[in-house]
């Protein structure tokens, strides 16, 4: 009976003194593991979905580019096409795309506090292209003319309409804003069947360099921020 005594009293000594050794270890562990998470960037993504604009613009075509450099780092680029920058500002409002184009000045940071831009990447003028016979001098002179404005979510499209608010010309001038942008424009005026092309783009883009180069064709130039 005493021999058994002995034995269970070693025992719990043995355990008391397990419990001061490593018990205060584990303890710490934890305590480690808890701060360290507070602070621990998580790990990156593996799949983003970038908004760029029609298949036919530069956005679209920056974005696939982009997709090779994710890809090479095993991440996958989802590449959406949308209208243009209007469209993409509101998916990025409603947490749809992680990543969008966006043209300068379409977008007001008040209302969009959580859109963090990354870069500038280049400037995009606004490029007016007239019908052969147009005579346009100031934006007045657009007066009851059929006018090629981008799409409704782009950012040509929110820009003209500015530019018309601002002069204070609208349907009751009689001018006609067409939902055409890009090459669809191009060839809608190449065709006579609107008066006017605006495009807010580079200056060396293709469909830019193509018009041009077309004699027949009378030229305006702006340019916005």
């Amino acid at each position: 009976m005493r021999k058994s005594m002995v034995k269970k009293s070693r025992s719990n000594k043995t355990l008391r003194e397990i419990m001061k050794i490593y018990g205060f270890g584990l303890f710490f562990t934890i305590v480690v593991i808890i701060v360290a998470y507070q602070f621990v960037e998580p790990a990156p993504p593996k799949t983003l979905t970038i908004a760029t604009a029609s298949s036919d613009g530069a956005y679209f075509s920056f974005a696939n580019e982009y997709k090779k450099y994710f890809t090479k780092e095993e991440i996958e680029l989802k590449v959406l096409e949308t209208s243009g920058s209007v469209e993409n500002l509101q998916l990025l409002k409603d947490r749809k795309v992680e990543v969008a184009f966006l043209q300068g000045g379409v977008g007001d940071a008040q209302q969009f506090p959580d859109a963090v831009g990354l870069a500038s990447l280049y400037e995009e003028p606004l490029i007016i292209f007239v019908r052969k016979g147009v005579q346009i001098s100031t934006l007045a002179d657009f007066a009851g003319k059929k006018i090629a404005a981008g799409e409704e979510g782009s950012g040509t499209r929110k820009i003209v309409q500015q530019l018309l608010d601002d002069n204070e010309l609208g349907d009751s001038d009689g001018i006609t804003l067409v939902p055409l942008g890009g090459k669809a424009g191009a060839s809608e005026l190449l065709a006579g069947n609107i008066d006017a092309l605006f495009m807010v783009i580079r200056a060396d883009a293709e469909i830019v360099q193509e018009l041009f180069l077309i004699p027949s064709r009378g030229i305006v130039q702006g340019r916005t921020r």
